[in-house]
């Protein structure tokens, strides 16, 4: 993986978590309330970006979003995992 692979990921994970803030099922409506619920600085998640978040900021989105970290990391649905869980 280069780090322009690592750049495009991450823009990626952006992209996902600003999908998922619709106020939607009790999720927040932009990324700044979603940096105030996770008790960042909002242009904290705006570097996610280009620059790799801790995971423990990554696991605390994903449950403000009712979602899993293996979605926002990585795009896959639950289903996805629950398969290849099943394959093992």
């Amino acid at each position: 993986m280069t780090i322009k692979d690592i750049s495009n990921s991450n823009a990626e994970m952006l992209s996902r978590v600003k999908d998922l803030c619709d106020g939607k099922e009790g999720r927040p409506k932009n990324l700044s309330e979603l940096a105030t619920r996770i008790g960042i600085g909002k242009n904290s998640i705006y570097k996610w970006s280009y620059k790799k978040p801790a995971f423990d900021r990554v696991y605390l989105a994903s449950k403000q979003l009712n979602t899993t970290v293996e979605y926002l990391i990585e795009g896959k649905k639950e289903e996805e995992n629950n398969e290849r869980i099943k394959n093992i």
